[in-house]
């Protein structure tokens, strides 16, 4: 396993608990487009965060 499958997994198992704890019947090749979605947006915060860091 690869660093990147680490945190794409952990957003996997969230998504597969949202839905489980609202009652969701998702397919789960829809929950893993929507992991790999949030997993994204993560990136871009972190990286958007970043941004300002060196301009001080």
């Amino acid at each position: 396993m690869s660093m990147e499958d680490s945190p794409k997994q952990e957003w996997q198992a969230w998504v597969a608990l949202a839905c489980k704890t609202h009652g969701l019947e998702v397919l789960v090749e829809t929950q893993a487009a929507v992991a790999r979605t949030l997993l994204r947006l993560a990136a871009v915060e972190a990286e958007i965060a970043g941004c300002g860091d060196g301009d001080a």
